[in-house]
C-alpha cells in the first residue's frame, strides 16, 4: 500500500469573520450539532511532480496528475448522554480496502479518555492507556468540534448562488481540519484555504474543507512533489447520532468446549508445531518445541524432525525458580552429569529471574467459550467470533518473551477441535508483513497432552 502522508495544521492568525445571513439557522444548527453528527465523506490528496525550476514555490509542475489517493471516512460525535468519538478511514486499492483507522473512543465523568475492550472472559474492560491529561478527551482532540464554532464564525457567501453556503473561520476551520485529518498520509502541514457548509432545508447538510498546496521531497525517490488535500462530508443524524458500543458476545451454550478449555490446570506438556510460510520465496519451514509444564519448573525442548521428539539433556534446557520464586535457566553439564545454572541461547541473560512460574502459562482455563461458534461442517470444531482476535491474542499460547515472537503476536484466527470433551488440538493462524518487509503466514498448532500428571524430564 502506498506511504500515507499526515496532514498536520498551522493555523493561521486572521481576525474572525463576522456572521450575517440568518442568525437563527446558524443558531440553530449549531446547537443541535453540539448534540451529535455524523460525517461521511472522502477526503481526496492530489499531487503533482516537479518537473523542472520555474515561479512556483521555485519549481515548475507537470499538468498531468502524479498520483491521487482517496479515503472514504466517517467521523461520528455523540455529545447527548456521554461523550463518545468515533472514526474510520479506509482506501482501495489493487481492488482491495485498506483500513487506514478504525477508533472508538469514550470521555468518563471526569474527563478522561478510555477505550472499551472485549476480554477473553467476555466481559467489558475500560482501557485508559491513551490518556495524556487529566482532561485527555479534548487534549487527545476527541471533543464535538461544533463547540469552538460559534455563529461569529460564520458567513454567509452571497456571491454564490448555486445554494446558500456559510464560510467557516479559517482559524477554526485549521483547528477541525487537523482533527479530521491528521492521521492520513504521512508528515506535511498545511494551512487551510477554504472551509464551508452547505445549507439544505436550513440544516447543514455538508462540510468542504481545501487545504492550500503542500510541497513535499520525497527523500526515497529525490522526487518534489506538490500536493493538494481536499475533502467533502456529508452531515447526517444532526442532534441524535449514537455510537454502535461494544457489548459482550451473546451466549452460545457451548457446553463441550467450556467443559474441555477448564480441563487445562497448571500442569501438562505442550507440544506446539510451527508451520511457517515465507510469501515472498514460497518457502515453508515446520518446527516444533515442546514444554513440560511440572507445576513449578519449565523444561524446553526445540526440534524440526518429529522423529527427534524425545528430550535431549544436551541441547534442552529447563526453567527452575530461585528462592524468591523467579525462574532461571538449567543447562545439562556432561562432566558431571548435573544440570546446573546457566544462560542458554534462547533464555539469555536478559530473562533470568525476571519471571515466575504462573507468567508463562498459557491463558486458557478461564477463556469464555461464548467467543466461539461451533462450525457447521464439523461438530467437533469451533472457530473465534469476528471481533474477538484482539482478546483471544494473549491466549492459549505463552504469553511472554522469549516465547512469544512476532509470529504469536500476530495470530488472528483460533480454532480448537475437540475428541469427545477434551481438546484434541488448537490451531492459531497468523499472518503479517516482517521488518524485511515479507509477508510471513502459518499457523501454530497446540497439542496439550499429561494433564496433571506431567513430570519435568531432567527430574526422571
Amino acid at each position: 500500500m502506498k506511504n500515507k502522508i499526515t496532514i498536520l495544521t498551522i493555523l493561521s492568525s486572521i481576525l474572525p469573520l463576522v456572521s450575517c445571513g440568518s442568525s437563527d439557522v446558524i443558531t440553530s444548527n449549531i446547537n443541535n450539532l453540539r448534540n451529535g453528527f455524523l460525517l461521511s465523506g472522502e477526503v481526496t490528496q492530489t499531487r503533482y511532480a516537479a518537473t523542472g525550476y520555474g515561479n512556483d514555490h521555485g519549481y515548475s509542475f507537470s499538468k498531468d496528475t502524479e498520483e491521487t489517493n482517496k479515503y472514504n471516512v466517517n467521523v461520528g460525535f455523540q455529545s447527548n448522554g456521554i461523550n463518545a468519538y468515533t472514526k474510520t478511514s479506509t482506501q482501495e486499492f489493487d481492488g482491495e480496502t485498506y483500513v487506514i483507522e478504525d477508533y472508538l473512543y469514550f470521555a468518563d465523568e471526569e474527563g478522561l479518555t478510555y477505550k472499551k475492550e472485549l476480554n477473553y472472559q467476555n466481559k467489558i474492560d475500560k482501557n485508559y492507556s491513551i490518556n495524556l491529561s487529566s482532561s485527555s478527551f479534548t487534549y487527545n482532540g476527541f471533543y464535538n468540534f461544533f463547540s469552538i464554532i460559534g455563529k461569529e464564525d460564520l458567513i454567509k457567501d452571497e456571491e454564490f448562488k448555486a445554494y446558500d453556503r456559510y464560510q467557516l473561520d479559517i482559524t477554526k476551520a485549521g483547528i477541525i481540519a487537523n482533527n479530521l485529518l491528521y492521521s492520513l498520509n504521512s508528515g506535511f502541514a498545511s494551512k487551510v484555504k477554504e472551509a464551508y457548509f452547505r445549507l439544505s432545508k436550513n440544516k447543514f447538510s455538508e462540510f468542504h474543507i481545501e487545504m492550500e498546496p503542500y510541497y513535499y521531497a520525497d527523500t526515497s525517490t529525490g522526487y518534489f512533489y506538490k500536493i493538494y488535500n481536499k475533502a467533502i462530508f456529508n452531515i447526517t443524524k444532526q442532534g441524535s447520532y449514537k455510537v454502535d458500543d461494544i457489548t459482550p458476545i451473546s451466549k452460545k451454550n457451548n457446553t463441550k468446549l467450556e467443559k474441555a478449555i477448564k480441563t487445562i490446570n497448571n500442569n501438562f506438556k505442550l507440544t506446539t508445531e510451527i508451520n511457517v510460510t515465507e510469501q515472498t520465496t514460497n518457502k515453508v519451514t515446520v518446527s516444533y518445541k515442546d514444554f513440560y509444564f511440572d507445576s513449578k519448573s519449565i523444561y524446553v525442548h526445540n526440534y524440526d524432525d518429529k522423529l527427534k521428539s524425545n528430550p535431549d539433556p544436551l541441547t534442552d534446557y529447563y526453567l527452575s525458580a530461585d528462592d524468591n520464586g523467579k525462574l532461571y535457566s538449567y543447562k545439562y553439564d556432561s562432566e558431571s552429569k548435573t544440570y546446573n545454572k546457566s544462560v542458554t541461547d534462547e533464555y539469555p541473560s536478559l530473562y533470568q529471574g525476571k519471571y515466575y512460574y504462573e507468567d508463562y502459562l498459557p491463558i486458557i482455563s478461564n477463556i469464555s467459550s461464548d467467543l466461539f461458534t461451533l462450525d457447521s461442517s464439523d461438530k467437533n470444531l469451533y472457530i473465534n467470533e469476528e471481533g474477538t482476535s484482539s482478546c483471544l491474542n494473549k491466549c492459549f499460547y505463552i504469553p511472554l518473551s522469549p516465547y512469544r515472537t512476532a509470529d504469536a503476536l500476530n495470530f488472528s484466527k483460533y480454532e480448537v477441535k475437540l475428541n469427545d470433551e477434551n481438546i484434541d488440538y488448537i490451531k492459531l493462524y497468523f499472518s503479517y508483513l516482517n521488518y524485511d518487509g515479507e509477508i510471513r503466514s502459518g499457523y501454530y498448532k497446540l497439542n496439550f497432552d499429561n494433564i496433571g500428571n506431567t513430570s519435568n524430564p531432567a527430574t526422571l
